[in-house]
């Protein structure tokens, strides 16, 4: 991240972007990740002279044709649209809480204090697919932002 440029800053330009100009943002966590990516873009591509891919829409129906199979899944596939939210990063925390209403239950739980309930997901360790010893967790700032989707009433909001 650049020093003149705060990762808040950065992520309040990402989310501007993708309201202003409809774009969608994916972020990933390794060179693995980025590379799938890029070859599930890159295969969609080649094969749309042999599709009726004819729109922007059609190729990224395209893309995400893998629909979900289990409610565990479209749950997994729903935290990923979050930005900064990677695929593994969705899997721990649904691993942990496996279905939306699991989570949703704790956050309205009398029992915790707001700031509990921000941080619910903060310690939660996501497995890298790099064999690092260094142990990744979701972290205060995105189970904050996590907390604040699923609990906001006001939904024109935005999200930081």
């Amino acid at each position: 991240i650049n020093a003149e440029y705060g990762r808040k800053e950065i992520e309040e330009t990402l989310v501007r972007l993708q309201m202003e100009f409809k774009i969608f943002i994916r972020t990933t966590n390794c060179t693995a990740e980025t590379a799938e990516l890029l070859f599930s873009f890159t295969e969609t591509i080649a094969q749309i002279p042999y599709r009726n891919v004819s729109t922007f829409n059609d190729f990224c129906a395209e893309v995400n044709r893998r629909s979900a199979k289990s409610l565990k899944e479209a749950w997994s596939q729903q935290l990923s649209q979050i930005h900064s939210v990677s695929e593994s990063l969705a899997e721990a925390i649904v691993k942990q809480y496996p279905t939306i209403r699991s989570l949703v239950d704790m956050y309205y739980s009398s029992g915790l204090t707001t700031k509990e309930k921000k941080s619910l997901l903060a310690d939660i360790k996501v497995e890298s697919s790099l064999s690092s010893s260094k142990q990744r967790r979701v972290g205060p700032s995105l189970s904050e932002k996590i907390y604040h989707i699923y609990t906001e009433e006001d939904g024109t909001k935005t999200v930081k």
